[in-house]
């Protein structure tokens, strides 16, 4: 199990090594990547997921880019850079915030999922674990990270050091 959270309406999401499962109370739907479905998951490695405030899920995979799904019409979007498109990613690096001890901290991932390195081990990073833990790539420059912990930190050299934040209370 590499994530598992419950979504808007009380559903249960597993991500797994083999795919995304969703548990309704009495059943669980299985969603894979299909090569013949350019609809379907992009991998079935999904070690990270959110619903966003439209209902609409999105995954991180291994390699396969960041998936989008609409649960209406039961498909994914997949996203990735695409340097002929301009309106594509602006890149495939992906962070993640572990909260494993010992061997969590930031860990980024410069090609999409498919291989990882630790960037940074700070404890502060991880020590306010469910319900303070965020980690936010900035949109623009790829370089700069958030960590939405006690205190907020950023980092703007792609995850290796980072600095406290002061807001206001």
């Amino acid at each position: 199990m590499l994530c598992i959270i419950q979504d808007s309406l009380g559903y249960m999401w597993f991500c797994t090594e083999d795919g995304l499962n969703r548990y309704d109370g009495y059943d669980v739907t299985g969603y894979r990547h299909d090569p013949a479905d350019p609809h379907s998951l992009s991998h079935n490695r999904v070690f990270g997921m959110c619903e966003d405030h439209l209902g609409y899920f999105w995954m991180a995979t291994e390699g396969g880019g960041l998936n989008r799904f609409d649960r209406r019409r039961r498909s994914f979007q997949v996203f990735r850079n695409d340097a002929s498109d301009p309106k594509s990613l602006s890149h495939d690096r992906v962070y993640a915030l572990v909260e494993a001890d010992p061997g969590g901290g930031v860990f980024r991932s410069d090609d999409g999922g498919a291989s990882w390195t630790r960037t940074s081990d700070n404890w502060t990073l991880r020590a306010r674990a469910w319900y303070y833990i965020e980690i936010y790539a900035d949109p623009i420059d790829r370089e700069t990270v958030y960590v939405l912990t006690a205190p907020m930190m950023r980092s703007v050299d792609g995850g290796r050091t980072f600095a406290n934040i002061r807001v206001p209370h």
